[in-house]
Order: structure tokens, then C-alpha cells, then sequence
């Protein structure tokens, strides 16, 4: 008995050994892994620095080459009373455009997740800034590409930037209002804050650019592509949108008033707490929408496809004749709300009848 109760004693202290160095084995391995990530968190910060003190010293010497294409045009514009730029000026901006490749910019010890060029945002409000003809300006955007510039905080008032290639620039808080951007290449561009009162971008690429707490109010976007781009709390009030793409753009918040976004293609727009009071929305298609709370006060809803857009409540049909919506009557006729439950949630839809 006595060797019995001696071999279960082991057996016992060997378990709970065994188990203590089990625990023991896996947190320092957990504790190995955890100094391990810091480790490399920190050697991916020390090479981004190091990347972009490599950046900083290459452009160093690319700025020099800049002052004295300035001082050419410069020169070129004294001589020209015509505000005309000589063809190898131009060839010597669009080299030192594309030398001026977008990198990671240091502020205080941290590195931005952004890469952005500040050097082409330079060149480029210089070249807004002067006198130029419109055939030479032409020139320059049509072969030069100033993507991922970096135009925080900028001027560019009344600049003539028609075609311009601005894809990925940062132009927050910018001030742009009045400035010329038909058919201009604005996709993914940060427009965060900017103002762009009475901006002209006819035909523009803005697709999945950051417009969020812009004001554009009476700007001009017709025929323009803003797909997937964010306007939430964005100051849009007398804009024209017509026949604009408007595919799954988010304009939660946003003043929409007296806009014009007649045959606007609105497919899964996010419209919650939308301002659209006496919007023109005719011919519209806003199939899949959201308007959950939006102001629909006299807005222009005829002949706009409303199919299974999602809406606030039961009394919906009801309540867009209370705001007095234009063809209101047509759509109590064609439409009727449903109750749907795709997400988990029941929501309240419009079906057709």
C-alpha cells in the first residue's frame, strides 16, 4: 500500500511539474512573440525613416535643377507678352514632375502612411501663379502629371486646371473655389475640408476621392464620375450634378438643397440626414438607395426610380405627400412599403407594385 500511495504521490508531482513547465514554456514563448512584434513594429519604422532621409537627400539636389527652370520661365515670360512658355520649358517640367516621385514624408519622429510629393505641389502653384497662356497651361497638363501632390492648405482660387492629372493629392483645406477642373484626374484625391464654392469639374474622375466637410456649394460637377467618393457633411447646396455617376457615394449629412441631380445614376447612395429640400432629382436612379431621415421638403422626384430604396418608416408614402414632393401621387401609385430583414435588422424598403 505504502508503495502504492508513493507511486501516486509521483505521479501527482510529476503532472503538476510537468504542468508548471508547460505554462511556463508557453508564456515565454507569448512573451518571445510579443518582444518579437515590437522588435519588428520598430525596424519597419526605422527603414520608412531611413526611406525617407534617402527621399529627402536625393531631392535635395532635384531642387536645384527646379530654381533654374523657374528662372528660364521666368525669363521666357518677360520676353513673351503673350504668356507663352517655350517647348522645352515644358519638357523640362514634365522631367523634373516625374523626378519628383510622391514619398513618405517625415513629421517629428513619425512617418506618414501617405505618399506624398511636396515638390510637385510647388511646381505647381507656381505655375498657377503665373500669367500663363491657356495653350502653354494646356501643354502642361496634358503631358505632366502632378498625382499625389501634396497641396495642403493651398491657394488655387480661379486657377485654370482644366485636364489636370491630380490622382491621390492631398488638397485638404485647400482653397479652390472658382478654379477650372474640367475632365480633370482627381481619383482618390483628398478634398477633406477644401472649398470649392462655384468650382467648375465637368466630366472630372473623382472616384473615391474624400470630399467629407468640403464646400462646394453652386460648384459644378455634371457628367462627372464620383463614384464611391465620401461628400458626408459636405456644404453642396445649388450644386449641379446632372447625369453625374453618383454609384454607392455617401452623402450622409450633406446639404444637397436646391441641387440639380436630375439623370444622376444614385445606385446605393447613402443619403441618411440628407439635406435635399427642393433638389431636382428627375429621371434619377436611386435604386438601392438609402434615404433614411432625409429632408425631402418640395424636392423633384419625377420619374425617379425608387426601387427597393430603403426609407425611415410605414407612413413614408404618406409623410412625401405632407413635404409636398413633386410626383408624389405617381409614387403612392407605383410603390409600396415593406418591411426587410437582409441584415439582421428589419428595415422599411419600397417595393414596386
Amino acid at each position: 500500500m505504502k508503495n502504492k500511495g508513493r507511486f501516486l504521490a509521483g505521479m501527482i508531482i510529476g503532472l503538476v511539474l510537468g504542468g508548471a513547465l508547460i505554462w511556463f514554456n508557453s508564456n515565454t514563448v507569448s512573451h518571445q512573440n510579443k518582444r518579437l512584434k515590437v522588435q519588428l513594429k520598430n525596424l519597419h519604422k526605422q527603414i520608412a525613416l531611413q526611406d525617407a532621409v534617402i527621399d529627402s537627400m536625393r531631392l535635395q539636389h532635384l531642387d536645384g535643377l527646379l530654381h533654374k527652370v523657374i528662372e528660364q520661365i521666368e525669363t521666357e515670360l518677360k520676353e513673351s507678352s503673350q504668356g507663352v512658355i517655350s517647348d522645352e520649358s515644358v519638357s523640362k517640367i514634365s522631367t523634373l514632375c516625374y523626378a519628383f516621385q510622391p514619398y513618405t514624408l517625415r513629421e517629428g519622429d513619425s512617418v506618414s502612411a501617405v505618399r506624398l510629393s511636396p515638390e510637385r505641389g510647388v511646381l505647381l502653384l507656381f505655375l498657377a501663379g503665373l500669367k500663363l497662356n491657356p495653350v502653354s497651361f494646356q501643354k502642361i497638363t496634358s503631358q505632366i502629371s502632378f498625382s499625389g501632390a501634396d497641396l495642403r492648405d493651398a491657394n488655387l482660387s480661379n486657377a485654370w486646371l482644366n485636364g489636370i492629372d491630380l490622382r491621390d493629392a492631398n488638397l485638404s483645406n485647400a482653397n479652390l473655389q472658382g478654379a477650372q477642373l474640367k475632365d480633370a484626374q482627381l481619383k482618390g484625391a483628398n478634398f477633406w475640408g477644401a472649398h470649392l464654392e462655384k468650382a467648375v469639374l465637368t466630366r472630372a474622375d473623382l472616384t473615391r476621392a474624400d470630399m467629407r466637410w468640403s464646400n462646394a456649394n453652386e460648384a459644378d460637377f455634371s457628367r462627372s464620375n464620383l463614384t464611391e467618393a465620401d461628400l458626408s457633411a459636405a456644404q453642396l447646396r445649388k450644386v449641379n450634378m446632372h447625369s453625374a455617376i453618383l454609384r454607392w457615394v455617401d452623402f450622409s449629412g450633406a446639404f444637397l438643397n436646391e441641387a440639380t441631380l436630375d439623370s444622376t445614376d444614385m445606385f446605393r447612395a447613402l443619403l441618411k440626414k440628407t439635406h435635399l429640400e427642393r433638389a431636382d432629382l428627375h429621371d434619377a436612379n436611386l435604386t438601392l438607395a438609402n434615404l433614411t431621415d432625409a429632408n425631402l421638403a418640395e424636392t423633384n422626384l419625377t420619374a425617379t426610380n425608387l426601387s427597393e430604396v430603403i426609407i425611415s418608416g410605414a407612413d413614408w408614402i404618406a409623410q412625401v405627400k405632407k413635404w409636398k414632393v413633386i410626383d408624389a401621387s405617381a409614387i403612392d401609385s407605383r410603390y409600396s412599403v415593406v418591411t426587410a430583414n437582409t441584415t439582421g435588422e428589419p428595415f422599411f424598403q419600397l417595393k414596386r407594385k
